[in-house]
């Protein structure tokens, strides 16, 4: 398990590194029942101040703003602490970003299955729009991180639609002495606002990536819309 949590921490620091230097279908799946307009919000974030953005975005979603599976940490420092730290993106790190903020969640054994399982929601905040260019600069900065990768890790990064728009997934699977693991990263650009939802799970079986994908997807988009709610109270 500690390599495996080494590798992820390899794969990803050379991916986000070279990625976030520029500042297929999934069926969405929202806790609290509503349709997620990517386009409505996008155009609401850029309206707004990013500095207001930041401001809010400094406080979590509350757990009801969160898709089944995910909750805030009761005691304020995630179960998986150490597997968070691998997917969180300092600000250090960012070219271009004003700001950048990381939430991490516990997730529920009974809807998540898994040895260990965590979700993270990522914010990068720029001046302007992420633009359909930095996207592919950031799709290209993932695919050379994970070139990187060593034994036992394969992955791809792929263009994909979130609600109708443009989004680039991660993905990355490893195996090591009998501990399967899979992450799935969805970057989604929301106006000045990058929406980075993350889950990782690992498993002492096979881990399906593709019912991970779900949930990033969910979190994502749950993550899309609780931008859309600061933006919408700043106005």
């Amino acid at each position: 398990m500690v390599r495996l949590l080494s590798v992820w921490t390899l794969v990803f620091g050379l991916m986000l590194s070279s990625s976030v230097a520029v500042a297929g279908q999934i069926k969405d799946a929202v806790s609290r029942g509503e349709d997620v307009d990517i386009a409505a919000i996008t155009d609401l974030v850029l309206e707004t101040d990013p500095d207001l953005l930041l401001d809010g975005l400094e406080t979590p979603p509350d757990d009801r703003d969160l898709p089944d599976g995910f909750f805030n940490p009761r005691s304020g420092v995630p179960a998986n602490a150490e597997v968070i730290e691998a997917f969180t993106v300092p600000i250090d790190d960012l070219d271009g970003a004003i700001g950048s903020f990381s939430h991490a969640f516990d997730t529920d054994g009974t809807v998540i299955e898994g040895l260990l399982s965590a979700g993270v929601i990522n914010y990068i905040v720029i001046e302007s729009e992420f633009t359909e260019r930095d996207l592919d600069e950031f799709e290209e900065g993932a695919s050379g991180g994970l070139d990187e990768g060593g034994p036992g890790l394969s992955g791809s990064v792929d263009r994909i639609e979130v609600s109708g728009a443009d989004a680039v997934l991660i993905t990355v699977e490893l195996e090591d002495a009998g501990i399967f693991g899979a992450v799935q990263v969805i970057a989604l650009p929301v106006g000045s606002t990058l929406v980075m939802g993350t889950v990782v799970v690992a498993d002492t079986g096979e881990v399906d990536p593709d019912i991970v994908l779900e949930h990033a997807a969910a979190l994502t988009v749950a993550g899309a819309a609780y931008l859309g709610d600061i933006a919408e109270d700043a106005s």
